[in-house]
């Protein structure tokens, strides 16, 4: 539970959304404040793919 409020404090599902799309995995960190890994483990859950995760999925 605590992990689950973590990454919706750092990583807002709303904000992500709107911004995945546009951004590399790398900047999206970098925008957040939070690892790569953290990054990628979170767009996983929400279903979302940046730019540069498009083919690998």
């Amino acid at each position: 539970m605590a992990n689950a409020f973590a990454a919706e404090f750092l990583m807002p599902k709303k904000l992500l959304a709107r911004e995945a799309h546009r951004y590399s995995l790398r900047a999206l960190a970098h925008r957040y404040l939070v690892s790569m890994q953290a990054m990628e483990i979170r767009l996983k859950e929400l279903g979302l793919v940046c730019k540069d995760l498009r083919g690998a999925v």
